[in-house]
């Protein structure tokens, strides 16, 4: 799990699934609230986004591929 506005990733499920709760609860507690986005700035093109941070760590460890999941629309449209 990367938190909106996270620093860093957290494993809330190992590799033989099972769940991690003392990571899940690291997780929730690193939720920041979120700024509502400036409406004539793109969404999610810096580099320094959410998205581009899960990717690029993913990239650094060489756990790619991976797939990205954004639960929303605008966010998505912003990222293609």
């Amino acid at each position: 799990v990367f938190p909106q506005g996270g620093k860093e990733m957290f494993m809330v499920v190992d590799q033989k699934g099972v769940f991690r709760d003392k990571n899940f609860q690291k997780a929730v507690a690193a939720v920041t609230p979120q700024a509502k986005p400036d409406k004539n700035k793109e969404l999610h093109k810096e580099e320094d986004s959410d998205i581009h941070k899960v990717v690029s760590m993913c990239v650094e460890r060489n756990l790619d591929p991976v797939i990205v999941f954004s639960f929303s629309k605008k966010g998505v449209e912003g990222l293609s």
